[in-house]
């Protein structure tokens, strides 16, 4: 029987020729790889032989990852562990190919020793995914039984409780850690696999096209109409749209960029909260906002709306400065429009809340202050609290008032007096795409806003590179 260390190997990019400035001119790639492996023996040293356009071998130790220079081509690997502790004698080998063109690559190589359970197989492999996943487990020795844990706990072979039964689905959004051996009485058992999974999924509610009063009455407690800020209008929206019921959370964000930039998580858990996950993503900038976006949608087959250049940085976050063009007639996720965010909030209401003429502590997260005396009542929080945690409105969106202020796409600009603006619902001049763009819009309130900046109609404007523990976003899509 073989047991099998699963390596990952990747090609990146490495340099590019002299006079060339075009992709399908770089000529020199670097060949990396990875021991995903937890369980390799330290001890272990690996030969690396490379045959194609550059021949080479590669000879290093442990789990540590391994860089070489190749050229564009066609590529046998074959790698090769030893371990002094078996006095030199073959430990493991294993084989791959790839065929090397420009850009990134990666190729997974599997190492099998003599002796001892087959390390099992997962299916599908690691990845991230929009919809749940059946997970498949299959080990190639008779008579083995496979156990596996979801948490990120190594299973304990012969625990009924590891046990694996049949196909099984993985369907929370977020990241999952599928750790799985495989045993036989009398033999050894298999090396730990180890499979990444992250499922994202947009739980969405259908908004009807309609025709509704945006904007504030002079009637009502603590508007802020300076420049036309509130000024009440009609604005019809002639096109519905799908909205996502929650904020965008951190488990979320996380597994669609591998950055959780989110200052209310890890060890500050107020409240007895049990985890960061459900908390909604912030600190994330308005082209954060914009690139998760894109990302989701490349995700899920859909048409990215935006086209993102000039990127500042060109890689990590926050992104400080970019430009940015919108194409509405893409079906992928963007940032809700203004008109649409109010329209949305209201779900049908012509009232300061969409909870009526208050609203109180019980209903959403904010510091307990409307109208503003100077001394909050209700609980005062401090923090974020997980998406979903208060009554939804009329529509069966949550925490549109409080919890964190919502990223719009809109620049922002006084009102403009027309009857009834374009079916886009966009109410600043140029909509986004402006580079840079002024300030931009958010909406809703926060767990630190005061009552009033929760109204319905309230508005709130920052550059779009501002990010703060109390700024978020959440999504809407286009049919």
């Amino acid at each position: 029987m073989k047991t099998k260390i699963a390596l990952f190997v990747s090609l990146i990019v490495f340099a590019m020729t002299a006079c060339s400035n075009v992709v399908e001119d770089w000529d020199e790639t670097l060949l990396e790889i990875n021991f995903r492996q937890e369980t390799l023996p330290a001890t272990l040293k690996y030969k690396i032989e490379v045959d194609g356009p550059t021949n080479l071998i590669h000879e290093s130790q442990g789990a540590e990852n391994v860089r070489v220079k190749i050229s564009v081509g066609h590529y046998a690997i074959s790698v090769t562990a030893f371990s002094d502790d078996i006095d030199g004698t073959k430990y493991a080998s294993g084989d791959g190919e790839i065929t090397v063109k420009t850009g990134q690559y990666s190729i997974n190589i599997t190492l099998d020793r003599a002796g001892g359970v087959a390390t099992p197989t997962a299916i599908p492999d690691a990845g991230t995914y929009t919809s749940p996943q059946n997970i498949f487990l299959f080990t190639t020795t008779d008579g083995a039984k496979i156990y596996y844990t979801l948490d990120g706990s190594d299973p304990d072979p012969g625990n009924p409780g590891n046990l694996y039964t049949g196909p099984f689905i993985i369907s929370d959004s977020g990241l999952t850690i599928l750790k799985v051996i495989a045993a036989k009485d009398g033999v050894e058992s298999s090396l730990i696999l180890t499979v990444e999974y992250s499922i994202v999924i947009i739980n969405t509610v259908w908004i009807n096209a309609g025709t509704f009063l945006m904007g504030s009455p002079e009637s009502e407690p603590n508007r802020n109409d300076s420049y036309g800020v509130e000024t009440q209008h009609e604005v019809t929206l002639s096109k519905g749209f799908y909205m996502s019921r929650y904020l965008v959370t951190q488990k979320q964000y996380e597994a669609v960029t591998g950055n959780n930039p989110s200052y209310f998580q890890g060890t500050y858990l107020p409240y007895g909260l049990a985890n960061g996950d459900n908390l909604p993503v912030e600190r994330v900038t308005w082209y954060d906002a914009i690139e998760f976006c894109n990302k989701l949608s490349k995700l899920e087959g859909l048409e990215q709306v935006y086209t993102i250049t000039n990127r500042n940085p060109a890689s990590g976050y926050p992104i400080t400065s970019a430009t940015i063009t919108a194409d509405t007639k893409k079906n992928g996720y963007r940032l809700p429009a203004e008109a649409e965010w109010e329209y949305a909030c209201r779900a049908g209401t012509t009232t300061p809340f969409s909870t009526g003429n208050n609203i109180t502590t019980d209903q959403a997260n904010y510091n307990g202050n409307y109208p503003y005396d100077g001394n909050p009542i209700g609980t005062y929080r401090g923090t974020t609290t997980e998406v979903g945690n208060f009554v939804p409105n009329a529509w069966g969106l949550y925490d549109m008032h409080g919890n964190v202020q919502e990223w719009c796409e809109d620049v922002y600009s006084g009102y403009i007096p027309l009857p009834i603006n374009p079916p886009s619902g966009r109410e600043g001049p140029g909509g986004p795409g402006v580079p840079p763009p002024p300030n931009v819009v958010f909406r809703g309130g926060a767990w630190d806003s005061y009552g009033d900046g929760l109204r319905s109609a309230w508005r709130g404007s920052s550059s779009a590179a501002f990010y703060g523990n109390n700024r978020g976003f959440r999504l809407v899509r286009s049919p």
